[in-house]
């Protein structure tokens, strides 16, 4: 437009003599070659800049946080960072399928539990029973974050053990709360292991209860522990106290303190010992009795045989403590007296078990546990009074996150009353994980 109204003035002004029509000419000549000289855009070349603008900006990332906000490794293993923080998260856990065949009786089905296995001579004694599930599939969510007190994090975790629900028809067993805690550098809030177990010692085991004579508790509390990467650690804390007691229950009261624990472990090449204490209160109408318990447990390393080769173990003794272990489903803690007083069962619990690696996919862990409870006068005679376990499996994880095992397990009880039974289990267990 503006080319075309400078050349509309140059014609127009010179209207005679021959120098005027040379003018013009030359003029005419010299803004043509402007014009041809001069960058053209069409409609096309505009549309494709548009093309190339939108694309340039579909690189650049989504958002609140622009720099962020492209998906990266977390600060720890299968997690992801939170786009604009320092947080990473994961969402984890495993499909778990349990599949058993008892040669005997050995009662509840889906887990090792002593005290439900037939006495000789019952109805029930003698039968064999096949059960396969997947009640103890987990599925839990992890999130940390460093802070200038040190790392925040929070932990939950659910299974689908739910007692309240049978699912034995229909299957359709409902999620069963395991840990809920939150954790600020050296402290830790909520419910998780209880600190008087050692869960670095349990055996690999294809049963879900591990080892007889091994303390087995979620427990909410509060706790500190010190070290706890380093060779040397201490804890001590508070947790709920849930004793149960038999006999005049009606006389039973709640607690009115909770169960105190410590710890301290020591470590090295050789593997570690960790010996932790606590107390347990016991309260009727007229006692008020506390008693405690002790537990010591570790591993050995047996470089010499083969690189991970190892022996755990872990032995316990005290009285009040029957709940910490996860064989038993009745009130065994101790008996109330007609009069309110409270006599505690002293108990006397440990196992050793044997690992050794046959290749880096392949193991087997060899166990022998025991339980033994010392009950006072008065307990039904039927009652469980001592028990033992014996159990070999084989191992393998052909890949990472799938694992395989079978493993036969043996055990042995006796009531109070010196009745007995016995029973054969094998177990087939397949996890996933995710």
């Amino acid at each position: 437009m503006h080319a075309l109204y400078i050349f509309k003035r140059i014609f127009y002004s010179y209207r005679v003599g021959p120098v005027g029509a040379a003018f013009k000419y030359l003029s005419f000549l010299g803004l043509l070659g402007l014009i041809t000289m001069a960058p053209r855009t069409t409609y096309g070349q505009d549309q494709q800049k548009g093309q190339d603008s939108l694309r340039e900006k579909s690189r650049q990332p989504l958002g609140r946080f622009p720099d962020d906000a492209v998906v990266t490794r977390g600060s720890f293993d299968r997690s992801i960072t939170v786009p604009g923080t320092k947080g990473a998260f994961r969402v984890g856990g495993n499909v778990i399928v349990n599949t058993n065949y008892d040669f005997d009786n050995l009662g509840f089905q889906d887990i090792s539990f002593q005290s439900t296995i037939p006495l000789d001579g019952t109805s029930e004694d003698g039968e064999n029973q096949f059960r396969t599930h997947v009640r103890f599939s987990k599925v839990n969510f992890d999130y940390r974050s460093p802070t200038r007190l040190g790392e925040f994090r929070v932990f939950i975790e659910f299974d689908f053990f739910n007692p309240a629900q049978n699912g034995e028809f229909v299957n359709d067993y409902g999620l069963r709360l395991r840990h809920a805690t939150a954790e600020l550098g050296n402290w830790k809030f909520g419910q998780f292991w209880s600190g008087f177990m050692d869960v670095f010692s349990q055996p690999e085991t294809a049963d879900p209860g591990g080892p007889l004579g091994l303390p087995s508790k979620r427990n909410p509390g509060i706790f500190y522990v010190k070290g706890e990467r380093s060779a040397n650690a201490f804890g001590f804390g508070i947790e709920n106290p849930t004793t149960d007691l038999s006999g005049e229950t009606d006389l039973q009261r709640s607690e009115s303190l909770p169960s105190f624990v410590g710890f301290y472990k020591i470590s090295g090449t050789w593997g570690y010992a960790r010996l932790a204490a606590m107390s347990v209160q016991q309260r009727s109408t007229e006692d008020d009795l506390i008693t405690g318990a002790m537990h010591l447990s570790g591993r050995l390393n047996l470089p010499s045989i083969n690189e991970h080769d190892n022996i755990a173990y872990g032995f316990q003794f005290g009285e009040g403590f029957v709940h910490y272990y996860s064989s038993f489903v009745v009130d065994l803690d101790g008996i109330i007296r007609a009069d309110g007083e409270i006599e505690s069962t002293r108990v006397l619990g440990g196992f050793v078990a044997y690992q050794h690696w046959w290749s880096e996919r392949t193991r087997s862990t060899f166990n022998a546990s025991f339980l033994d409870l010392d009950l006072p006068s008065g307990f039904n005679p039927l009652a469980y009074s001592n028990g033992y376990r014996f159990s070999g499996n084989v191992v393998i994880t052909p890949i990472r996150d799938f694992t395989i095992g079978a493993e036969l397990n043996y055990d042995t009880i006796e009531t109070f009353d010196g009745s007995q039974g016995e029973g054969l289990r094998l177990e087939i267990v397949t996890r996933f994980d995710f």
